[in-house]
This record gives C-alpha cells, sequence and structure tokens, in this order.
C-alpha cells in the first residue's frame, strides 16, 4: 500500500480542481492507497503570509509530505499560473521537501491556451523543491468538468484521461519507482493535446 499526499491549492471547497481531486482520493483508495489530504485553505493565513514554518499545522503538513510516496497537487489556473495559496505553501516547505516523490499536477481553467504555461511553472517550482519524477499533469477546461449536487461530473474524454493517469501513477508506485525510471521529463502540452 502505498502513502499518496494530495494537495487541494484552491480557497474554494466546490471548485473543480478541488473537485478532481477529491475523486482521485477516491479512485486511489478503491485501489488500496492510503491518502492524506492538505487543504491550502484550511492552514492559518497567517503562516502562510508571515512565513511562519514553526507553527504546528505546517509542521503536521510537512511531515504528511515527508513520509509520502507520492503527492497530488491541483490548483485552478489563475490569470495563467497557479493559485497563489499554493505558492505561498510552497515557500514554506524545506527545499527538498519534494526529494524521492513521484508528483502529478493537476489543473483546471478556462482557455487550453494556458496549459503548457501551467505546465512550465508547475514544473519548475516542484523542481526547485526536490522532485525529478513529475508525471505528464492532468489538465482540464472548466466545462469538462461539472458540479451537480455535490456529485462530479466528465466529459468522457476528460474520464478517461484522468483514469488512465491514476492508474499509470499506482502501477509506478507499485514497482517502487526510482528517478533514473522518470528522468527528467520534457515540458509538454500535456493533455491539452486530446481536447
Amino acid at each position: 500500500m502505498s502513502n499518496i499526499v494530495t494537495i487541494a491549492g484552491c480557497p474554494s471547497l466546490t471548485s473543480p480542481s478541488t473537485a478532481v481531486l477529491n475523486y482521485a482520493q477516491a479512485f486511489l483508495a478503491k485501489a488500496g492507497d492510503r491518502t492524506n489530504v492538505i487543504n491550502v485553505r484550511e492552514l492559518p493565513s497567517d503562516d502562510l503570509l508571515l512565513g511562519h514554518t514553526y507553527s504546528k499545522p505546517i509542521r503536521q503538513s510537512s511531515h504528511l509530505i515527508k513520509q509520502a510516496d507520492a503527492i497530488i497537487i491541483a490548483t485552478p489556473i489563475c490569470k495563467t499560473t497557479y493559485s497563489g495559496g499554493l505558492k505561498a505553501f510552497f515557500d514554506l516547505l524545506p527545499q527538498d521537501a519534494f526529494s524521492g516523490k513521484i508528483i502529478l499536477p493537476v489543473a483546471v481553467g478556462a482557455d487550453q491556451a494556458h496549459f503548457a504555461e501551467i505546465d512550465r511553472a508547475l514544473r519548475a517550482v516542484l523542481s526547485a523543491l526536490g522532485t525529478n519524477q513529475i508525471m505528464e499533469g492532468i489538465y482540464l477546461l472548466d466545462n469538462q468538468v461539472q458540479l451537480h449536487d455535490r456529485q462530479i461530473w466528465f466529459d468522457e474524454t476528460a474520464r478517461q484521461s484522468l483514469h488512465w493517469t491514476l492508474q499509470r501513477l499506482t502501477s509506478e508506485l507499485a514497482q517502487k519507482p526510482s528517478s533514473a525510471l522518470f528522468g527528467r521529463i520534457p515540458v509538454l502540452p500535456a493533455l491539452a493535446a486530446h481536447y
């Protein structure tokens, strides 16, 4: 059983990116993996804004990350980049916080023209935190993810892409991957090519 941490970078409980992350958690739980959640919106704002790395919530979050085999990070696309809350949280982590961990980025936005730019931005910050095991991200359009009465709906292309990527993640974890397995994955327009 693998230990996977999910990090929700959106300030809204009902955002599409958070809904995708919740769906991924349920999928991974059915596959027998253990998941822990870090919601950036639930961390004290003073800690995020003032850089309080020593506070209990930040230390607990860092500990969860340290114990993780893989990390899934979800963010809305905000003016062509990831959320400010997520950036503030990343700034509080040790420089090698993601070393040796598989990272799966997830982003949801209104314009697929932003996918390549968000991919580059996320890869840059994730690499700065010590990982070189970054999977091809899941990048979805707002209209591919719908929320109705607390239920999530994907269009068929998005659902298949999400399932394929999560299955690949569980497969790689089962094989106990090393950095040599992934190496430096080139920046790609990710799933944008499928839409």
